[in-house]
């Protein structure tokens, strides 16, 4: 077989080849939306094209470019960027409100290092699908030298292996991911239905953290002596 008989456009494109995970990217841009600065956790590895998902990927875009001015990010500066990156797919999307329908699943930023992480893995995945089978259609060549080849593929997984070591949490992104989806999507169930209703504190740093309270759910708060746990009495239902 040679180079001719293999059709470079059936490669994998590392924006849109498997494996992807839209979901994670959503949860990205709507840990965004709910708190601005959350994009600080994450800017740094997690970049515009490690996104699948087109419209995603613009809205991450907009985002990046105004954290990199020092800019607000708000959905009104975010949506003026957008149209300024993209004017026609902008106005397609109806600015972000293509997203609002999503806009519950996300309560807080809390998690945004676990969803990027599981972004920036399934990226790593793409790049590696798409290296290798660069990497098979060079191995055809008769005239191949193995021996540089081979450096080729080592130093490739090389750089891929190191990014992502930096880039990985202590826990295994896939499942942990696995297991926020499935919560979200009961926690939207529920609220669909009415059986869930969310009951803020009063104290906005809890709030910001953890989303409030919910029905259904319990609550320990554990401290040492004298942390100000006693307070906590002053909350009325």
């Amino acid at each position: 077989m040679t180079k001719e008989t293999i059709n470079k456009q059936q490669l994998p494109s590392p924006l849109d080849a498997y494996p992807a995970t839209v979901e994670m990217e959503r949860a990205v841009v709507l840990a965004i939306l709910v708190q601005g600065n959350a994009i600080a956790d994450v800017a740094e590895r997690l970049l515009p094209d490690m996104f699948t998902h087109p419209d995603y990927r613009l809205v991450y875009r907009a985002m990046t470019a105004l954290y990199d001015r020092e800019a607000d990010i708000d959905m009104l500066s975010i949506e003026n960027e957008m149209r300024l990156l993209e004017p026609e797919q902008t106005e397609k999307l109806g600015g972000l409100g293509f997203i609002a329908d999503h806009l519950l699943t996300v309560r807080n930023a809390s998690h945004i290092r676990t969803y990027a992480a599981a972004v920036v893995r399934c990226w790593v995945l793409r790049r590696l699908c798409a290296d290798m089978k660069e990497h098979a259609i060079q191995a055809h060549e008769p005239t191949v030298d193995v021996v540089s080849l081979l450096g080729k593929v080592h130093k490739g997984v090389q750089k891929l292996e190191d990014f992502f070591a930096v880039s990985s949490t202590t826990h295994a992104a896939g499942e942990v991911s696995r297991r926020i989806l499935d919560l979200i999507y009961d926690e939207q169930a529920q609220r669909a239905k009415g059986e869930m209703q969310q009951l803020t504190t009063g104290i906005d740093e809890f709030d910001r953290h953890l989303g409030g309270l919910f029905r259904g759910e319990l609550l320990v708060l554990a401290g040492r002596p004298s942390m100000g746990k006693r307070h906590w009495h002053c909350i009325r239902h």
